[in-house]
């Protein structure tokens, strides 16, 4: 198995970002952002698994990541992440799923292996 990179430049546009795996902060700083965004409904929205809790579960995530690790990505929207259109939002949530969740979910893994999680 080829190493993982700790480092993930994520595209937007014409811009790049360049993000690091979390340190532990930051991992619990995007769960806590989860928790808040959600208004602490963040576990029944998961449970909810509608069509609307779906998208809001992926819009959270996005924001909440984000804001963590690359909170620069949101400052170049010039615009306040909660005030911007959920249409535009999609965009986000496409740099997300495709881009970080893919890498992400590589480091995931192997975090919870060497934990003894799997």
């Amino acid at each position: 198995m080829s190493e993982l990179s700790r480092q993930l430049v994520l595209k937007v546009k014409d811009r790049s970002y360049t993000i690091e795996f979390p340190k532990v902060a930051q991992f619990l700083n995007i769960e806590v952002k989860k928790s808040e965004l959600s208004g602490s409904m963040y576990g029944s929205m998961l449970e909810a698994s509608t069509i609307d809790s779906s998208l809001a579960v992926a819009v959270i995530n996005a924001v909440a990541t984000f804001q963590v690790l690359c909170p620069k990505m949101l400052e170049d929207l010039k615009v306040n992440i909660l005030d911007l259109d959920l249409e535009d939002a999609m965009e986000l949530i496409q740099v997300y799923s495709k881009q970080y969740v893919p890498w992400y979910r590589q480091w995931r893994d192997k975090m919870r292996s060497l934990a003894g999680l799997e």
